[in-house]
C-alpha cells in the first residue's frame, strides 16, 4: 500500500511530460529504465506502453507490478496494474490528447 507522501509525489511526477519507470522481470533481473508519458485522471495516475502488450517495460510490469516512476531525482514506488474499466480508459484516452495534444497517439520509438 502506498503511503500518503508517496501518492503525493506520484501526483507531482504526473504533472511532468516526461518520466521515466523502472522496471525488472523479477529481483535477479538487471533494471530496465524508459522514457514514458503520464497522465493523471480522476481516477489516478496512468502510464501506457506504446507497444501495448508487446512492449518490454509493460511485460515487466505485468510479471513484477513493482515500478519505480522517476522524474530527475525525484522517484516513488507504484504497483502497475492493467486497467480493464472502460470508464477509466476513456478517461485515461482524454488525458493523453489533452496533456499531449498533437503528439497523441504517441509516435513509435525504440526502447
Amino acid at each position: 500500500m502506498a503511503t500518503k507522501k508517496s501518492e503525493d509525489l506520484l501526483w507531482r511526477i504526473a504533472e511532468s511530460d516526461e518520466v521515466e519507470i523502472e522496471t525488472r522481470r523479477d529481483a535477479k533481473s538487471p533494471l530496465h529504465r524508459v522514457t514514458i508519458w503520464i497522465v493523471p485522471t480522476e481516477y489516478g495516475v496512468y502510464v501506457r506502453s506504446y507497444k501495448g502488450k508487446k512492449g518490454r517495460w509493460y511485460q515487466e510490469a505485468i510479471a513484477n507490478p513493482l515500478v519505480t516512476i522517476r522524474v530527475g531525482r525525484r522517484k516513488v514506488t507504484a504497483r502497475a496494474e492493467p486497467e480493464h474499466n472502460p470508464l477509466v480508459i476513456r478517461a485515461v484516452n482524454a488525458a493523453y490528447r489533452k496533456k499531449y495534444g498533437e503528439r497523441w497517439p504517441m509516435r513509435p520509438r525504440k526502447c
